[in-house]
């Protein structure tokens, strides 16, 4: 598990939406090899990635 701080710069490669219809976004934290799945609802500001997975 990780966490970014606020403001901190990601790079989304795309998303699925769950069986319960919630939006998970695959992301890579920029400047590291540190990615994984971070739900939208996490997002402030963004819409996540253009492209499903």
């Amino acid at each position: 598990m990780a966490q970014t701080q606020s403001g901190a710069k990601v790079w989304y490669h795309c998303y699925v939406v769950s069986s319960h219809g919630h939006t998970w976004t695959y992301m890579r934290i920029a400047g590291t090899n540190t990615s994984g799945w971070m739900s939208n609802d996490n997002l402030t500001k963004q819409n996540g990635p253009a492209f499903r997975c």
